[in-house]
């Protein structure tokens, strides 16, 4: 048992992780995949430009739930007089890593309550400190989204498994029935909810799970036809959208999500015998979330589409499965690997919460916005790829169009209203035009630091992220 001033350390350790949630939520608008962008936050914002359900609930392979909960959340900012698009974003971003930290920091004091007190400050620590938790809290992305709902499943089978009541079982799995319709793909741990009683032999609570089972798809199912789908059709279509899916994504290596979470344990901190490692008395608490960690990871591992956000909602069951490994680690004295994972951690932490994902194009969608005079975009080639106009009222009403360099050369009249997008890596070809010569440089919006190492290093799949350059005709001046 902890003491009363032990049990205020954890308290205060949690509160500072879920202070340090919000702000990065209120401060990084960024979103990590481009898919989040084109299903969650176009949909959100301006919550005063939404469209009707029926123009997009049959357009996206995403579960439709969540583009309507998060335009309802918005909505409600627009009500209480928030009228800019991005802080319509900042605040539901606040709102999510609010409550999936709170939810995160509650079944972690229930999974570790009877864990000594090194091991439970280890896994508040990790939940608060661990450099991917503040940015995953505070994504609306559906693998975020359905965080909250795995936890939560996993705690009431945890407690299941110690006190066999079906009630326990029969709440974990409406919980993460929930929970699928945000993100389907987490139904896979639900064979885990069937070996449990299935291991004590209560063959009627598996029974009972199985009627229960199919009352939650018929609920399900009825969600999606109140939204416009057919029964079941949002996973219908999702699966239709898989079926090709590894044409155009690529075929990943089975072991690619193996790789992932060696390199998220900060190698070579975890590389050692453990002796005197209490394991049964350890890990015991955290048996079920073992099995949820495992057949999550083994069944994404068995599709070809593999990318490293599907790993998202196992981040929080990861940190807490290497906590009493830290927590041994604090016991035996083994200074150097505390010191070399904290080091590394915090400063991941830091390039994490203050770097902003394509910060090059919601800068430059930013700048769009402020000024008025801009009535369409001219992009030479792709130079912009997706521009993320819905952070502002203004942007999402501006063209943007694709020019070439016989285009730009040809037009002898360029219009102020329509600034030119130049990425760095065509600009030498602008230059060589002697394009240069008839336009003038307004401004630049780099990425941040992490995405500059990201072009640098793998130009292939990160070009997109590369600096940006406005140009116009000397006559519309130098202010953009």
């Amino acid at each position: 048992m902890m003491s009363t001033k032990q049990r205020e350390r954890i308290w205060l350790i949690l509160g500072a992780g879920w202070l340090l949630a919000i702000a990065t939520a209120l401060y990084n608008i960024g979103f990590l995949a481009l898919d989040d962008y084109n299903n969650e936050i176009l949909g959100m914002i301006p919550a005063q430009a939404q469209l009707p359900i029926s123009e997009w609930v049959n357009q996206r392979e995403h579960p439709p739930l969540a583009r309507v909960i998060l335009s309802a959340i918005t909505r409600g900012w627009l009500a209480v007089g928030i009228e800019a698009p991005v802080w319509q974003l900042r605040w539901t971003l606040a709102l999510l890593a609010a409550m999936s930290f709170a939810v995160s920091a509650w079944v972690l004091l229930q999974l570790f309550a009877k864990s000594s007190y090194r091991t439970t400050f280890w896994a508040a620590l990790l939940v608060g400190f661990y450099f991917m938790e503040p940015l995953i809290f505070s994504r609306p992305m559906v693998e975020s989204l359905s965080i909250p709902f795995l936890l939560l499943s996993v705690w009431f089978a945890t407690k299941y498994h110690s006190t066999s009541e079906f009630k326990d079982l029969g709440v974990a799995l409406v919980v993460l029935a929930a929970g699928c319709m945000l993100r389907f793909q987490i139904g896979v741990v639900v064979p885990v909810l069937f070996i449990l009683p299935v291991i004590q032999r209560h063959y009627a609570h598996a029974a009972a799970l199985f009627a229960l089972g199919l009352v939650c798809i018929g609920v399900t199912g009825a969600v999606d036809m109140a939204l416009g789908l057919p029964f079941h059709g949002g996973i219908r279509r999702y699966i239709e959208y898989n079926e090709h899916a590894s044409a155009w994504h690529g075929a990943m290596p089975f072991y690619n999500f193996i790789l992932l979470f060696i390199g998220l344990s900060l190698p070579p901190t975890f590389i050692s015998r453990f002796r005197g490692m209490k394991w049964r008395a350890e890990y015991r608490p955290l048996a079920v979330v073992f099995l949820f960690f495992i057949f999550f990871v083994v069944c994404h591992s068995a599709f070809p589409h593999k990318e490293e956000r599907f790993m998202i909602p196992m981040v929080p069951f990861f940190i807490m499965l290497i906590a009493p490994l830290l927590a041994h680690f604090t016991a035996t004295k083994a200074h150097w690997r505390i010191l070399y994972f904290m080091t590394v951690n915090v400063l991941l932490l830091a390039l994490v919460v203050t770097q902003i994902p394509q910060r090059n194009t919601i800068d430059l969608a930013l700048a769009v916005d402020r000024n008025a005079n801009v009535k369409s975009l001219a992009q030479l080639e792709d130079s912009v790829g997706i521009f993320p106009a819905a952070y502002g009222i203004h942007s999402k009403t501006v063209l943007v169009r694709s020019v070439s360099i016989a285009d730009i050369a040809n037009n002898k009249d360029w219009p102020c209203s329509e600034p030119l997008v130049v990425r760095f890596d065509k600009s030498a070809a602008f230059a060589k035009e002697q394009l240069s010569e008839k336009f003038i440089k307004v401004r630049e919006f780099p990425p941040g630091l992490v995405e500059r190492v990201l072009v640098r290093t793998n130009p292939g799949r990160n070009i997109r992220r590369g600096q940006l350059e406005v140009w116009w005709p000397e006559k519309c001046g130098l202010q953009f």
